[in-house]
């Protein structure tokens, strides 16, 4: 189970970042930074063999 609370994240900020994003070499890094709980999902797919 996963208990989350909300992120304040200015939207300015976030539409640069979704931005670089689409242009970026290294997107996986550029999700890690945007949405740090990627990261765990990452490390599942690895465990898993799901990607």
């Amino acid at each position: 189970m996963t208990v989350t609370s909300s992120t304040n994240f200015d939207i300015n900020e976030l539409n640069q970042k979704i931005e670089e994003l689409l242009v970026c070499e290294d997107k996986i890094l550029k999700l890690k930074e945007i949405v740090p709980e990627f990261n765990q999902l990452v490390k599942f797919i690895d465990k898993y063999s799901l990607g």
